[in-house]
């Protein structure tokens, strides 16, 4: 049995060496190649592909996975195993107990609850992808920019939370298949299904990212052709812009300024056919020496609205973009709510909330990109962080 020391040491010496990302060893390879005649005899005589018309396949393959919000994740965690409960140890637990015990729970994700999961800790962390069908009530682009601001936005989503399975419910499946997207087994039917499906499971959904990380690695993890697909994503992006000190034992650690920028560059060669754009930046992004309402605090927040002006204005195909900022940056920018709304009710309204805002890209930017492309883009309210810093301006 291994002592508390070799433990110790082993878990320290996995913290010091993380894992680089699990990237392809050769770049992210596209497995779509011509059709052989292996591949046209292998529909030949399929009715499904030779009498239904492809329009009505699609509207099939839309309604099976498609025309929905779905996560991708991509976390470093330790590995964990599974509490296995013996009949006879299940008078010892409550009725709801019993059952998470055999059942499987929302989107596969028991092995993080508490009672069902044993945690390696003294083993090196490992990178684990992770996905499901997002379960919001309100998809986001179902829903007017400016219509309840504060009902289930994609900043605050939960669904990476293992004890959502009470959402599970409302659907009309049983869990786990209200949470599984359900493509793989069609994908790997034939070439000509695959074809048809990458084309609605990207196409037609909408892609939840909240990992910086895997955001900037997208190009090194996704062939061309795939992102070349994607129409629609939700990107949660946690910053450290003013590279403040105790950050940085964080792994991997919050993009700084320099690394902001980079991402803002990117994102718009990355994603080329990009429709709707939502765009949550949260973290420390209270500047040092600011303060609510400071002048300070708004002139930073427009430096980076700045740079979010000069990304937008590069896509040639959104539609609409949505940037959405805490609600201690968003008071500098929604001026009028700030007037009109005391700051105690900031902190204890519920229903006083400061509602989107449209922000006009500079002229300069709209004259360089032609009159056909979007002329601006809604900044709205992200994380709730005003708790914090109204403490802290109290005090």
């Amino acid at each position: 049995m291994p002592s508390l020391l070799s433990k110790i040491l082993r878990k320290i010496e996995g913290e010091q060496k993380p894992p680089p990302l699990p990237l392809p060893p050769n770049g992210p390879v596209d497995i779509v190649t011509p059709a052989s005649l292996a591949d046209r005899a292998a529909i030949a005589n399929s009715p499904l592909f030779q009498r239904l018309p492809s329009e009505i396949r699609r509207l099939i393959l839309i309604e099976a996975f498609g025309d929905r919000g779905l996560h991708v994740d991509l976390s470093l965690e330790y590995p964990t195993t599974q509490q296995h409960h013996h009949h006879h140890h299940h008078s010892k637990l409550t009725s709801h107990e019993a059952l998470t015990a055999t059942e499987p729970l929302h989107a596969n994700v028991h092995l993080l609850r508490d009672k069902h999961r044993h945690q390696h800790t003294n083993k090196p962390r490992r990178w684990e992808w992770w996905g499901c069908v997002c379960h919001r009530s309100m998809r986001s682009w179902k829903t007017p920019a400016d219509v309840l601001p504060w009902m289930d936005p994609p900043s605050e989503d939960s669904c990476r939370n293992p004890y959502q399975e009470q959402y599970c419910t409302y659907l009309p499946a049983k869990i786990p298949c209200t949470c599984n997207i359900g493509a793989l087994g069609w994908l790997l039917t034939c070439r000509q299904a695959y074809v048809e499906g990458i084309d609605v499971l990207y196409g037609t959904n909408t892609l939840h990212i909240n990992k910086t990380y895997l955001c900037r690695s997208l190009p090194d993890l996704f062939p061309s052709t795939i992102l070349r697909k994607i129409r629609a994503v939700e990107l949660l992006w946690a910053l450290n812009p003013w590279d403040k000190a105790g950050k940085e034992d964080k792994f991997p650690p919050d993009p700084n300024m320099v690394e902001f920028e980079a991402m803002l560059d990117a994102l718009p060669a990355t994603l080329p056919n990009l429709k709707h754009l939502y765009l949550s930046l949260h973290g420390d992004l209270m500047p040092p020496g600011a303060s609510i309402n400071s002048q300070k605090l708004t002139d930073c927040t427009q430096s980076l609205l700045r740079l979010v002006d000069a990304m937008v204005s590069r896509f040639d195909k959104l539609e609409e973009g949505r940037v959405a900022l805490p609600f201690t940056l968003l008071l500098t920018v929604n001026t009028e709510f700030a007037r009109r709304v005391p700051m105690y009710d900031w902190l204890f309204g519920v229903e006083n909330i400061p509602g989107p805002v449209w922000r006009h890209l500079p002229d300069d930017l709209v004259r360089e990109r032609g009159g056909k492309r979007i002329k601006g883009y809604w900044v709205c309210l992200g994380k709730r962080d005003v708790g914090t810093y109204y403490i802290r301006e109290s005090s």
